[in-house]
């Protein structure tokens, strides 16, 4: 489930994903340097029989056919191998948005998150990971269960960028869709490709609209995707695109108050008494003219969460290596996820006085980190320190309870 965007300004642009999940589940941010070791080194932190008995057995049989050589920064559901987003190397993001279909899903097939993050070690550009993922689901198929405490089960969104080109490809069993993506986009739970599409696959050749051709439109309703990605593209349409504009975006509760609300009608999802989701991550990539930078809040809930700062880079040590270990990275993990609650819990208190001190630290982070990128300086000591002060930052918020 979740939101996601591309968008291109003057001189930088933006992937963007909320990841809406089950509120129990835990969601980690890992650095994959070396993905064959990964998926037969133990790659789950929590055991869901499941989807190792299905979706998991079919990735297995399929994984040694692909080089697997890319690493990539990943956000991912603990009990699961696949990723809910993630961007690599090379600077190829994709975003999973769990669509709805008139297709029957098939219990062994492979999960949305396995595809992609199949793609990310296996893709060197935005057009590449189009072709792969492709090739995946003809050949293998998509479905699953994608549910952790419930059964959760669907067709696939993929919003793939990278630092010249954006595309969606929206999937029905095995038809899919594709269209490139102009200045911006925003996708949630819900068809965006009708007749606009630039390739299609062969058995859907004579399809007129391929949302109305695939998607079931009960399951859609109910999803409220439409609301939110109506919201977010009016967003885009009305804004300029700089980090602060997407943070704002991706932390929005749809209204002009930004209360918190809850239920599915809320870019940053907040569970009710009859909606178990919430957004449990969020991840932005932000695009220079030849590296990047991505902010994690590694953490659920990004309206009151802090951004902070991630890079790739060959020469990584000091607070990033936390990343690149799955026991340290689920440590930080835990660590903001409990914060995270805690301030949604004492909203008023958040709103009061948290927020400003939030928003204050994050604008030193991104001054910092942009400093580094615009003026060659040492990037991997500048995230190392932006990195240390989030922790400071989160350490000092529990004395003012």
């Amino acid at each position: 489930m979740g939101d996601a965007l591309a968008a291109f300004g003057k001189d930088r642009s933006y992937f963007g994903k909320n990841s809406d999940r089950d509120p129990a589940e835990r969601q980690l941010v890992c650095i994959s340097e070396n993905p064959n070791e990964d998926f037969y080194n133990n790659p789950f932190e929590e055991k869901v029989e499941k989807y190792i008995e299905n979706s998991f057995s079919t990735l297995k049989d399929v994984f040694s056919e692909f080089d697997n050589n890319y690493k990539a920064v990943i956000s991912k559901p603990v009990w699961t191998w696949g990723a809910e987003m993630g961007v690599n190397e090379y600077g190829v993001s994709i975003g999973n948005q769990a669509i709805f279909s008139k297709e029957e899903v098939s219990k062994k097939g492979l999960l949305g998150m396995d595809i992609l993050r199949l793609a990310l070690h296996n893709s060197k550009t935005a057009k590449a990971a189009v072709n792969f993922i492709i090739k995946v689901i003809n050949r293998y198929g998509q479905g699953g269960d994608g549910g952790y405490q419930r059964i959760l089960e669907y067709d696939n969104s993929f919003l793939i960028k990278d630092f010249e080109k954006a595309f969606v490809l929206e999937s029905a069993g095995k038809h899919w869709a594709v269209k490139e993506i102009g200045n911006y986009e925003a996708v949630s739970n819900a068809y965006t490709i009708k007749n606009n599409f630039d390739r299609i696959d062969k058995d859907s050749s004579e399809v007129d609209n391929f949302e109305n051709e695939y998607e079931n439109k009960l399951k859609t309703y109910f999803a409220k995707g439409n609301n939110r990605k109506n919201f977010a593209n009016d967003f885009l349409e009305d804004n300029d695109f700089y980090l602060a504009s997407i943070m704002e975006l991706l932390r929005s509760h749809m209204s002009k108050e930004n209360k918190l609300k809850r239920g599915r009608k809320a870019i940053c999802m907040h569970s009710a008494w009859a909606v178990k989701t919430e957004t449990t991550a969020s991840m932005i990539v932000e695009y220079f003219k030849n590296d990047f930078i991505i902010w994690v809040t590694a953490s659920p809930n990004p309206c009151v969460s802090l951004y902070k700062p991630l890079i790739i880079n060959e020469e990584s040590h000091g607070f990033i290596d936390k990343f690149t270990d799955k026991c340290s990275a689920l440590r930080f993990a835990n660590d903001w996820r409990e914060l995270s609650h805690r301030l949604i819990n004492d909203w008023p208190f958040f709103a009061r006085t948290i927020s400003v001190l939030r928003d204050k630290k994050e604008k030193e982070i991104k001054e910092n980190m942009h400093r580094a990128f615009l003026h060659n300086e040492d990037k991997v000591k500048i995230c190392n320190q932006s990195l240390q002060l989030a922790e400071e930052f989160r350490k000092d918020l529990y004395k003012l309870w």
